[in-house]
């Protein structure tokens, strides 16, 4: 009987610790199982609560988390406070355990576990001396009853707390533990089924935060493939795109941006866009017009230029269109800006305006002469006729001179106009009419002149011919159509919608004979009329001659090109 109390006491001993390694190393398998997702997304909240779950064990008395060889978190029984795992692992009254924790084979820390064994002894010694002294009070008849009292309170719910344990360990935490018995197996009974309902809480913690990392990965996946359609549609642009944040640090820059400006994608993200890449002397508008936008003073700046340093120390000059961003809260957080290079059009555009001016010069210098070189010609008919006897021939001269001095009247009105190769009739038209008056000694009063002219711009090309008619149609009233009378001139000039130019002169003279035909009149006057009016003009003119005479004449001002 010794032998089975020594036996017995051995057994229940070993039972017991066993029972408490078992209880360690699941405690270390749930750590495996459940910290390695929080490790790694650094939910260190979820570790707190974790440990405080471990602590539900009357026989832990030390748990730390560490990741990187620095603790994250841990916890220690009040009995043994500044005790720390080293003090636990070399003491004989402690076991431990320590356990790497593993997410996706990457090493995420490890966490240290201390268990007392004092209630674990004083139960051992407590159950020993009972034993003996009921073996002392009733060696043989209760030796037989102390087995069963022992199979029923003791080994049997230990073996059934090691189901459940094996069951937990399954993941199947829906079991009932019987918690009825008020010795220390039934005070563990009860600390089981508070683990487990915490082990309930701590695993649907778990899965939700498994199923939101699940989610996160798949939104990150899904951001990741976003972002490259974006870059490569920026990447095939024809222009240059950029975002500037709010520190004014460079976040993205397209192909077509490094070309221009000769640098590798990398040598331009995070560098401060300002500081790095605009000319010094255009920095500080530049900058102005940054903050307008990052302080949200304007929505986006339509159009603005500046120049950018190339690696090269080759400045060239893009012409921008800006925009903000702005976070979910409405927050400018920065700018996006399209730009294109307009250095060699800016070059050419200059070149073109010097070159243009300098032809406007010699353009204004050519009507000046030509002006100053009719109005020669106009003196040497005049004093020509003066030497001259013959009326008719002095006649023919005067009339020259007067078509001369209408077409010198155009390049003198394209001298002084802003545009060198178009002319206002309106104006021509009062000045033509004062001119031939003068020349002819007519006044007003005798011959009433009544104009109605719209402002009808023509080129050059067709303001020399038009003159020339109107010249010849206004000398023909002036010397024929009154006789010594007075009469009046009436004359309209307007453009239509298709461009076409209608000019219609009337006077109430003497008008000409039925039947008369302007292609064969026999003055050159009355020719001319038809002949640069048909052939030079590409018109047409119409000849009433009801109550005096009655022209109109049609034609476009689409002959030749401008020429400035």
């Amino acid at each position: 009987m010794i032998i089975f109390y020594i036996s017995y006491i051995s057994i229940n001993a070993k039972s017991i610790e066993d029972d408490l390694q078992e209880q360690l190393l699941r405690a270390s398998a749930l750590a495996k199982e459940s910290l390695p997702s929080a490790l790694w997304q650094y939910h260190y909240e979820y570790t707190n609560d974790f440990i405080n779950s471990l602590f539900l064990f009357k026989d832990i008395v030390f748990v730390s988390i560490m990741s990187e060889d620095t603790t994250i978190t841990a916890k220690t029984h009040p009995d043994f406070k500044k005790k720390d795992f080293l003090y636990f692992k070399n003491s004989s009254d402690f076991i431990t355990d320590e356990t790497v924790i593993r997410y996706e084979n990457n090493n995420v820390g490890k966490i240290r576990i201390a268990m007392t064994r004092v209630r674990i002894n004083d139960m051992i010694l407590s159950q020993s001396i009972s034993a003996f002294s009921l073996l002392l009070v009733i060696f043989a008849a209760i030796f037989s009853t102390v087995l069963k009292l022992s199979g029923k309170y003791i080994f049997s719910p230990l073996l059934k707390l090691e189901n459940s344990a094996k069951l937990i360990s399954d993941g199947n935490f829906d079991i009932h533990i019987d918690t009825s018995s008020k010795d220390e197996i039934g005070q563990l009974a009860e600390t089981f089924s508070r683990m487990i309902h915490n082990l309930k809480s701590v695993t649907a913690s778990r899965d939700e935060l498994n199923y939101e990392i699940m989610e996160r990965k798949k939104a990150e996946k899904k951001l990741v493939r976003e972002k490259e359609k974006a870059q490569h549609y920026l990447d095939i642009a024809g222009v240059i795109f950029i975002v500037i944040n709010a520190d004014q640090t460079v976040s993205l820059i397209n192909k077509k941006g490094c070309e221009v400006f000769g640098y590798e994608e990398s040598e331009i993200l995070g560098k401060n866009w300002f500081d790095h890449f605009i000319p010094e002397n255009d920095r500080k508008k530049t900058v102005a017009e940054f903050f307008r936008l990052i302080t949200g003073e304007v929505e986006h700046i339509e159009y603005f230029e500046n120049y950018v340093m190339t690696k090269n120390n080759d400045n060239r000059l893009i012409a921008w269109h800006n925009v903000v961003l702005r976070d979910e809260k409405g927050k400018v957080t920065s700018t996006l800006s399209s730009g294109e290079d307009i250095t060699e059009q800016r070059k050419i555009a200059q070149n073109l305006r010097s070159s243009l001016k300098e032809k406007e010069i010699l353009l204004r210098e050519l009507y000046h002469r030509t002006k100053n070189n009719m109005q020669i010609i106009c003196s040497m008919l005049a004093m020509q006729a003066i030497s001259i006897k013959d009326e008719n021939f002095k006649k023919i001269l005067s009339e020259t001179e007067n078509r001369i001095k209408s077409m010198a009247l155009v390049h003198q009105k394209l001298y002084q106009a802003k545009d060198l190769s178009k002319i206002n009739l309106k104006d021509y038209v009062a000045d033509l009419v004062f001119l031939l008056f003068k020349s002819y000694g007519v006044s007003e009063k005798k011959v009433s002149v009544f104009t109605d002219i719209e402002d009808v711009i023509v080129l050059i090309d067709t303001a020399i011919p038009c003159g020339l008619i109107l010249n010849e149609l206004i000398t023909n009233s002036i010397k024929y159509a009154f006789q010594d009378r007075e009469g009046e001139i009436r004359l309209h000039i307007c453009k239509t919608e298709t461009n076409e130019i209608n000019m219609i002169f009337s006077d109430n003279g003497v008008g000409f004979p039925d039947n008369y035909d302007l292609e064969k009149a026999n003055t050159l006057g009355i020719r001319s009329i038809y002949m640069i009016t048909e052939h030079q003009l590409g018109g047409k003119v119409d000849l009433k001659t009801d109550n005096g005479v009655s022209y109109h004449i049609k034609f476009k001002d689409i002959l030749y090109d401008q020429r400035v």
